[in-house]
């Protein structure tokens, strides 16, 4: 089961409703890297349509796996803090919703009840 089908299962539709208006949709052209390994992440991403590569520079970023739609990226750096393990680039031209961080996280210090939803939706997944 996706990511995204199980944390949409744990909010509401006020939380969904909140995380569509303040997010972006963008097409992300092939060969974009979304997530840098070791860097600070700006965004939460939901992937709505598309294929990325994971890849990790410690083996001459070989492609580790692939990412579909479906899949929620930067959600453990609001979990544990630590900076991105791997590397992630679009395959091909993608869809992605993206929520700024910020916003993420004074949405997570405002809103106890969300808070509790989205941490309760990502246990879920460790």
């Amino acid at each position: 089961m996706s990511k995204i089908l199980v944390i949409l299962g744990e909010l509401s539709d006020r939380d969904i409703d909140w995380m569509i208006a303040n997010g972006a949709r963008t097409l992300v052209p092939p060969g974009t890297t979304l997530i840098t390994e070791g860097k600070p992440l700006d965004a939460l991403y939901i992937i709505l349509d598309g294929t990325l590569r994971v890849s990790v520079s410690s083996l001459a970023d070989k492609e580790l796996g692939t990412i579909t739609s479906g899949e929620v990226l930067g959600e453990m750096s609001f979990v544990d803090g630590r900076l991105p393990s791997a590397s992630i680039a679009t395959i091909e031209e993608c869809l992605i919703l993206s929520i700024p961080r910020r916003l993420v996280a004074e949405k997570l210090e405002q809103d106890v009840l969300f808070s509790l939803r989205f941490y309760r939706a990502i246990t879920k997944f460790l």
